[in-house]
C-alpha cells in the first residue's frame, strides 16, 4: 500500500498535452501525446527506451496487455467519442 508523502523522482517532456493517464507495466511507462507519439520509459529512471509515430494525436491512456518477458501488446485510440 502507498502512503504519503509521495515525491517526484522524474520528469519526462512531450511535444505536447498528454491527456491520458501513463500505463505501468513490467518496468516500463507508456504514455501517448498530442504530438501523435507513444512513448516508452524506463519506470525507474524516466528515460525514453523507444516512441512509436502514430498517424493522428492520442488522448487516452494506452491499454496494456500480454505482461510475458517484457513483451506487451499497447492499444490506444485517438480519441473517446462522448454524446
Amino acid at each position: 500500500v502507498l502512503q504519503p508523502p509521495f515525491e517526484e523522482r522524474w520528469r519526462f517532456r512531450t511535444g505536447d498535452l498528454v491527456s491520458g493517464s501513463p500505463a505501468v507495466a513490467d518496468g516500463f511507462v507508456y504514455v501517448g501525446s498530442r504530438d501523435s507519439y507513444l512513448y516508452s520509459l524506463d519506470l525507474t529512471t524516466g528515460s525514453q527506451r523507444w516512441r512509436f509515430a502514430a498517424r493522428d494525436r492520442i488522448d487516452t491512456t494506452p491499454a496494456v496487455a500480454g505482461e510475458r518477458k517484457r513483451r506487451h501488446k499497447l492499444y490506444f485510440i485517438r480519441f473517446i467519442w462522448e454524446h
